[in-house]
């Protein structure tokens, strides 16, 4: 058994390490955000519907860990007005795709929705 731990340890360590954190640019997401609206026109081609899935899922991760703490959007938005929201603001700033693409999803909802009054805790609510 220690043999085996050893040898997990050794494989892990000797593995090259990653130096960017960054897992996509805006550049891919845009890529899929586009194959996203083919998919909804009826004129995809091959590969579009996965990338449409992976794009929406992306932004929809993004909406969902910054929602209600970068922004304020209505119960009533959707994943697919999400994601369109984020798509117009890649094709508005083509500069800036190179950047990481949680970061324009990001800025692209907190153009378009109010930030969140930050409401003050009594005392015995933060207990």
């Amino acid at each position: 058994m220690r043999s085996a731990a050893a040898v997990i340890l050794a494989v892990a360590l000797a593995a090259p390490s990653v130096s960017r954190a960054e897992f996509m640019s805006g550049s891919m997401l845009s890529e899929r955000l586009e194959a996203n609206e083919r998919v909804r026109a009826g004129a995809y081609r091959s590969g579009d519907i996965s990338d449409s899935g992976f794009g929406i899922g992306f932004v929809a991760g993004v909406f969902d860990v910054y929602v209600n703490l970068s922004f304020c959007a209505p119960a009533s938005v959707t994943i697919g007005q999400v994601a369109r929201i984020s798509l117009a603001f890649m094709r508005a700033n083509p500069a800036r795709l190179h950047e990481n693409a949680y970061k324009l999803v990001k800025d692209a909802l907190e153009a378009s929705f109010p930030a969140c009054e930050r409401r003050q805790q009594s005392p015995s609510q933060s207990l």
